[in-house]
């Protein structure tokens, strides 16, 4: 029987796999995962108006067919952001920063049309990917506080995030019963 090797076998270039958990410099270090450029593209900025600059994704289009719903897939998106920076080892105040993109995607992103109109300019995944970009490997492991910090925010932005999904949820249920 053939010893079996423990050396794990060669990836090709440009390869992204998860790192080990285990070792925090490790992930500081990771290449940025390429399906967060590929989730931000697909929400924010994929598509282009034909003869025009103007970019956008499905979260506009999602939210203006299924009020709240577009709002609660930026949220998460958010969330994920968040916690990315958190393993990254973003300083504070850049956390919060993300949080705020997305606060205010989810917030203004509940007022009808007009929401979904904000939704094509502001574009809170794009703009919290270059903060994890500019500010992602920061070297410096995240502290207690950090990290009470980003959970704080991340229940913060994923409860803003249903707000809309209950609001239009009441919203359904008194107009179909209230005949």
């Amino acid at each position: 029987m053939a010893p079996v090797s423990t050396v794990p076998p060669e990836e090709p270039p440009g390869h992204w796999r998860m790192p080990d958990s285990r070792d925090e410099a490790t992930l500081r270090d990771a290449p940025q995962p390429a399906w967060l450029e590929l989730l931000v593209r697909l929400l924010d900025d994929g598509f282009r108006v034909p003869g025009t600059d103007v970019r956008f994704g499905i979260d506009p289009i999602v939210g203006l067919l299924a009020p709240g719903a577009g709002d609660a897939i930026g949220g998460l998106t958010t969330a994920i952001f968040l916690l990315e920076g958190l393993r990254r080892g973003v300083p504070p105040s850049v956390l919060l920063q993300m949080a705020l993109n997305g606060l205010i995607d989810s917030l203004l992103g509940t007022v009808p049309l007009l929401g979904d109109l904000f939704d094509l300019a502001w574009k809170a995944n794009r703009r919290n990917l270059e903060l994890l970009e500019r500010h992602g490997l920061q070297k410096q492991p995240a502290t207690w506080r950090q990290r009470l910090l980003a959970t704080g925010l991340v229940l913060l932005v994923l409860a803003a995030a249903m707000l809309p999904l209950l609001l239009t949820a009441t919203l359904v249920h008194h107009l179909l019963l209230d005949r």
